[in-house]
């Protein structure tokens, strides 16, 4: 989708960076548009992301996700719920049918966090989608 990933900063801020992705900003840009002591302590929820990609200018919704038939559009952002790799959950941009940018795929914490793309979700458990509205 675009040629730079955005990596997070802040132990839970991959909604942060999934945002500055979106809005092509750096991570700090983006995070003027948290709380952010919250995305220190918490992170953000689905209606922290619609409300700072509101700031760029963009109409997004969020929903449930309801199954492996449910379509996401290219550049929703998901939530995958908690699991082994994503203790609190994590969230991502999916680019294309078969690419998702992840703000955080390689690094042992948060100081060496690299975002990458990756060719598919390393866990089935989307629980929210964050979507473009026409």
């Amino acid at each position: 989708m675009y040629d730079i990933v955005v990596s997070q900063r802040d132990q839970f801020g991959c909604g942060v960076a999934c945002v500055a992705y979106l809005c092509k900003k750096s991570y700090d840009d983006a995070k003027t548009f948290f709380n952010s002591d919250r995305i220190h302590e918490y992170g953000c929820d689905c209606i922290d992301i619609v409300n700072a990609l509101a700031r760029c200018g963009f109409n997004y919704a969020y929903k449930q996700y309801a199954g492996e038939y449910m379509y996401i559009p290219d550049r929703s952002i998901v939530f995958v719920g908690p699991s082994k790799i994503y203790r609190v959950g994590h969230y991502l941009v999916k680019c294309n049918d078969s690419t998702w940018m992840n703000p955080w795929i390689y690094g042992e914490n948060v100081t060496e966090a690299q975002a990458g793309y990756q060719h598919n979700l390393l866990e089935d458990n989307i629980e929210w989608v964050i979507y473009h509205l026409s």
